[in-house]
């Protein structure tokens, strides 16, 4: 986050808000990353999304292009979820999977993904 954007917040909030991204950015599932956010709605605010676009722009400008793409695949999460709603956004994201899927096997593997769904 942007030292500005952290000013307007007290310092308790700040350092929940970096936790719970930290914990977003390398939870280990779909449904894990969902209840995350629905814990910390601040998650979902501009300063979040801007400080994430900055950090995938140096990343790829170092090259690790690896690790941007696992941060623009978590904003896209992000984006989705403040788009649509938490839950909402969770269920467009399993439809969008289930759709790509050709085969049983690929359908089981997704459902397993979203076992909310």
């Amino acid at each position: 986050m942007a030292p500005n954007d952290e000013q307007n917040l007290d310092v308790e909030t700040v350092v929940r808000l970096r936790e719970d991204l930290d914990r977003f950015m390398q939870s280990s599932s779909l449904t894990v990353a969902r209840d995350i956010v629905a814990a910390n709605p601040s998650l979902l605010g501009s300063h979040v999304a801007d400080y994430l676009s900055e950090a995938i722009k140096r990343l790829r400008q170092l090259g690790h292009v690896d690790t941007a793409q696992s941060c623009e695949f978590r904003l896209g999460l992000l984006r989705t979820f403040r788009e649509l709603g938490v839950q909402e956004g969770f269920f467009e994201l399993a439809i969008n999977d289930l759709v790509r899927t050709q085969t049983p096997e690929d359908q089981r593997q997704v459902l397993s993904q979203y076992p909310d769904c």
